[in-house]
């Protein structure tokens, strides 16, 4: 009798085990079938999708907000024989400069933690000149400028008008101009920008200027920028002409694993591109970087006036546009465009990249004029159109645009946690230096 009661029980617990397993599967069931399943997702990333209004956090009173990044990338290495060049204050920092461009360069100047400012552009016109921190975290050591403001004069924090500068593991912030400018018209070729952060400048973070009326054969060559972050902390540019990349003359430039957020114009005209690539630039390779909530986020080309195109080879030609991941939320900015352009570029191949956008322009990627021929389109992953304007000519093949917000913001996900994308917090303000 005991063993059958025991049976009895027995049944009746796997029967209720077996009944509360089917009750739990069909509610998940049901919640997948009428929630969208990436709403958990959008939650995850509230905290880097600041102004998307996607996650439950509220965010208003978080002000400013920047990216946190892990930066555990490799710093560049210091060839043998060049000098090393440690400096703790701002007169450290003038001398070591002076003294590198003095010399003939071939100078590492390694800077201890803390904020520098010299209330002036630092001039680079010796070949191979390295401006390293100690610590390698650019979050402990910054430079900044005169402040995000328009001024008379022309105010960068860096000009390059030489080969071989390198700016590893720096902030940069607060220029009226640029943060970093490199002069194409001097033949100024070899920058390396990595593991920095750049951001909060009055107009591009990162020029390359060119001078195509009288010098234009002099072009900078093998450019690399790489695992930087590029961002305005107020989520917003303070004017519309600004960009991340901004870059004229440029062959064989490389930009790779970098993260470009709020690149975006506040009134009167659209920001320029978060990269871009234009005016005799050619076979430059963009791939693997993260866009979000930029105005534009790659181009390459843009078709000038007739009177321009007498000393002008091409808008851009060549390159390739790969494995990048743009997203663009409905966050009120009032001038959201599309993710890809090709503006009067020939020959070149925009692949496997994944856009997704919420705001209401029609297009993701756009090949547009008749001088984008040639150009080869596939495998893109998008939620919107890949369309040809006014006679821009492509060679399709592979692309969708079917794009689900699920599947993007895993692909996000992934993109993200190899960049080491941490979160978001308060900008990190250095202790300032004493002259």
């Amino acid at each position: 009798m005991f063993n059958g009661d025991f049976k009895s029980a027995l049944k009746g617990l796997i029967f209720s085990a077996f009944f509360c397993c089917l009750l739990i599967a069909a509610a998940n069931a049901t919640y997948w079938m009428f929630s969208d399943p990436s709403s958990t997702m959008l939650q995850k990333f509230s905290k880097v999708l600041i102004g998307s209004n996607l996650g439950t956090e509220n965010t208003q009173n978080i002000h400013p907000k920047t990216i946190v990044k892990e930066f555990s990338s490799f710093q560049t290495k210091v060839p043998d024989g060049f000098v090393i060049d440690v400096v703790n204050t701002n007169q450290e920092l003038k001398r070591a400069i002076a003294r590198a461009n003095k010399n003939n360069g071939q100078t590492a100047i390694y800077l201890q933690d803390g904020n520098y400012n010299l209330g002036k552009t630092i001039r680079i016109v010796a070949n191979d000149i390295m401006f390293l921190s100690v610590s390698g975290n650019p979050y402990k050591t910054s430079i900044s400028g005169l402040g995000m403001k328009q001024t008379k004069g022309v105010h960068n924090i860096f000009e390059v008008r030489a080969d071989g500068f390198v700016l590893d593991g720096i902030l940069l912030t607060d220029a009226p101009n640029h943060l970093i400018q490199i002069a194409a018209e001097d033949n100024a070729s070899r920058p390396i920008i990595r593991n920095c952060i750049l951001q909060d400048s009055y107009e591009q973070m990162l020029k390359v200027s060119y001078d195509q009326a009288s010098r234009p054969k002099n072009i900078s060559y093998d450019g690399v920028v790489e695992q930087c972050i590029f961002q305005y902390t107020h989520g917003i540019a303070p004017y519309y002409y600004t960009g991340g990349i901004d870059a004229l003359g440029a062959k064989g430039w490389r930009v790779e694993n970098n993260i470009f957020k709020d690149i975006a114009s506040p009134s009167k005209h659209i920001a320029q591109h978060a990269v871009h690539f234009w005016v005799n630039a050619s076979d430059n390779i963009v791939s693997h970087n993260i866009f979000i909530d930029n105005d534009r986020s790659i181009g390459f080309g843009m078709k000038q006036s007739r009177r321009q195109v007498e000393s002008l080879d091409y808008f851009s030609q060549g390159g390739i546009i790969s494995k990048n991941v743009i997203y663009h939320s409905d966050n009120g900015d009032p001038f959201a465009d599309t993710g890809i352009i090709l503006e009067a570029s020939l020959d070149t191949i925009v692949k496997d990249n994944y856009i997704y956008m919420q705001h209401g322009y029609p297009r993701a990627i756009e090949y547009r004029f008749k001088e984008t021929r040639n150009a080869i389109i596939e495998n893109n992953n998008t939620n919107r159109l890949i369309s040809s304007r006014d006679g821009g000519t492509a060679k399709l093949s592979g692309n969708k645009n079917n794009l689900n917000s699920l599947t993007f913001f895993y692909k996000l996900e992934s993109a993200l946690t190899t960049q080491n994308i941490l979160h978001l917090a308060q900008p990190v303000n250095g202790e300032s230096k004493n002259d």
